[in-house]
């Protein structure tokens, strides 16, 4: 009996040595990753502007006359969005950001779901797709 108790506690012993090892890989061994549509902070500072616009009603191309709309993150966790609609409507409007994995999150508490490669953005949600340039 004290045989079969020494291999119990061994057993344990070694799945939590196993589990533990497991986890700490898991917390840092995904720290950063490259490739997959996450962006890193740095990779999103500068100004975008939308070159096309997927929604319900259809696709739309930008700039577009004179609508055109832009996004500028900056390093201090700042992002202006600025667009001008057709009719010669103007909105300008900051917020604070932050960027977790691959949302984009604000200070109202909205988020977008971004994905980030190279010299592009795009957000797409369940009804649009908005993509983005590098200026």
């Amino acid at each position: 009996m004290k045989t079969e108790n020494k291999w119990g506690k061994l057993a344990r012993r070694t799945a939590t040595l196993a589990i533990v090892a497991c986890v700490g890989f898991a917390l840092t061994g995904c720290g950063d990753d490259d490739g997959d549509g996450e962006g890193t902070t740095s990779s999103i500072i500068g100004t975008w502007e939308c070159i096309e616009m997927v929604t319900p009603e259809g696709t739309t191309t930008l700039p577009s006359g004179e609508y055109f709309w832009t996004l500028t993150f900056t390093d201090d966790g700042t992002m202006t969005w600025e667009e001008n609609l057709e009719g010669g409507e103007y909105f300008k409007e900051s917020s604070s950001y932050s960027l977790k994995g691959n949302e984009l999150h604000f200070d109202n508490g909205e988020y977008w779901p971004v994905s980030i490669s190279g010299g592009t953005i795009v957000v797409e949600g369940p009804s649009y797709k908005f993509t983005f340039q590098k200026k």
